[in-house]
Parts: C-alpha cells; structure tokens; sequence
C-alpha cells in the first residue's frame, strides 16, 4: 500500500515550519508554506494564508489571520510577570 505523500502527488504542497513555544489555538488552518516564528500566537479559528510569515513574538487572529499585537518583552523571553 502506498503511503500518503505517494498517493497525492497531483497536490501542490509545501511545509509548515513551526518554531519554539508556538501557541495555535483550535480549529486554526495553516496554509502550505507558512512559517510562525517561535513564541507566537495564533488565535482560534484563524486562517494563516500561503506564505505567511508570522514573526518572534507576534499575535495573528482572523481569517485570513493578520497581526493584532505583539507579546510583550517579558513574555517574549519566557518569564513570568
């Protein structure tokens, strides 16, 4: 039996790249070649378009998704306030 990434290759397709302490809310799509820089958030039920980079740091909600904010300094490096 062939394995899945055999069975479609008519489909275009790209990875999504993920970082560290990436926060992805439910019911959340991420389109072929996104890549989310670690420590970010995508809110739920967001659709991250093709191509999107969503950079260190940043908040992405909507459909398509689009940066709302930024987290703040402390909470970018991990620390409790």
């Amino acid at each position: 039996m062939k394995k899945d990434h055999e069975r479609y290759t008519h489909v275009d397709r790209a990875p999504v790249k993920m970082g560290s302490n990436v926060i992805i809310v439910a019911n959340t799509v991420a389109c072929r070649g996104v890549v989310i820089e670690h420590r970010s958030v995508v809110g739920a039920g967001s659709m991250v378009a093709e191509g999107t980079r969503i950079k260190s740091g940043g908040i992405w909600v909507d459909s398509p998704a689009g940066p709302v904010g930024r987290l703040k300094e402390t909470e970018d490096r991990g620390e409790c306030t």
